[in-house]
Order: C-alpha cells, then sequence, then structure tokens
C-alpha cells in the first residue's frame, strides 16, 4: 500500500516562496495542480516534474509525514553520503556525523552536539572552495534541533555542495531513495 498525501495538507505545506507576491502567477498554478487530485501517492507527488525538486523537499520533509527521528536520520545519510561523494576526511565533520547519530536515541549528548557545532562554524570561515563550504554548512545544519529544518535544509546545502561531485539527478535519485525507505518503515 502507498502512503497517501492529503492535498489540504500538502496545500498547507506549500513552499514559503510561493507566498510572496511576485509569485502570484506560480502560487495560482501550483495551487491547481496540487488540488487537482484530493489524494497523492509519495511516489506520484516526488516524480511529479511541475513542482521544483527542493520545493517537493521543503513540503515533504516534515514531522507532518514522518518521525523526527526519521527525519534526524535522513539528514544523516545525506551527510554521509556527501562526505563519501566529496571525499572528506575531516575528523570534525566524522565526528560531527558520528555524534549526531548518536544524539538521535541519547539526548544526553546534547553538550557534545553543540560543542562539535561550535568547530564546524567556526571552520567554515577557513574554507576557501565554495562546494566544502558549503558541505560544511550542510553539517552545520544537520547538527541543528528542529527536524523539519534539519531534514529539508540539509537537503538544500547537498545540492548546493555536490553540484561538482555528482550529476543532479544522481543527488535527486539518492534523495528520493532515502524517502522511499522512510515510507517503507511507515507501511
Amino acid at each position: 500500500m502507498d502512503f497517501m498525501l492529503d492535498s489540504s495538507k500538502l496545500i498547507s505545506m506549500k513552499p514559503s516562496r510561493l507566498y510572496e507576491p511576485v509569485f502570484s502567477k506560480e502560487n495560482k498554478r501550483f495551487d491547481q495542480l496540487i488540488w487537482s487530485k484530493d489524494k497523492w501517492s509519495i511516489k506520484e507527488f516526488i516524480e511529479n516534474d511541475k513542482i521544483s525538486f527542493l520545493d517537493k523537499m521543503s513540503m515533504l520533509l516534515k514531522t507532518e509525514f514522518f518521525k523526527e527521528n526519521e527525519l534526524h536520520k535522513f539528514a544523516c545519510d545525506c551527510i554521509s553520503w556527501m562526505i563519501n561523494k566529496m571525499k572528506i576526511e575531516d575528523d570534525c565533520v566524522l565526528s560531527a556525523l558520528e555524534i549526531k547519530r548518536k544524539w538521535i536515541s541519547d539526548r544526553s549528548l546534547e553538550s557534545e552536539r553543540l560543542r562539535i557545532k561550535n568547530i564546524i562554524f567556526d571552520k567554515i570561515h577557513t574554507i576557501g572552495n565554495i562546494h566544502y563550504m558549503n558541505a560544511y554548512f550542510a553539517v552545520l545544519n544537520c547538527l541543528e534541533l528542529d527536524a523539519n529544518y534539519v531534514a529539508y535544509i540539509t537537503c538544500e546545502y547537498l545540492f548546493k555542495a555536490m553540484m561538482f561531485h555528482a550529476k543532479e539527478y544522481q543527488i535527486r535519485d539518492f534523495v528520493k531513495g532515502l524517502i522511499y525507505e522512510m515510507m517503507n518503515e511507515i507501511n
């Protein structure tokens, strides 16, 4: 059985940029598209090419659809893939990922999460390459607390960081694969 998305819930998750007046034409088109069906399967929503991939992710990667810990794990899986593809060997980045994964099931590691977050923040200012800087921003954002924010913003920085390390469709396919895995755990 495929997980179904209610159109009214999707409309309430509309990407914030569509609320701006300059996007009124796109906003109307977006509303018509979403309301063209009462329910969407997760696959047809993700595969719909009339909505940008990151807009779909901003709507979908929410605690309304997934458990908080699943969203944190999603962000960690994005970071892990990015580290491997970009061949990042920085011990701080590897430690940040390890601490975040442990923190998901043990919130007593909060002080350790904050410590490594500050280290990553300080390192960002020393990086000259924009793609690696975006990778560090992805790691930094993965270390945040709000699951809705963590999942989407990590996904966004993944796209920015990986621009010269993978083709866009490869990044999309990886992210879609993670979402489909989360959907299988729900069913």
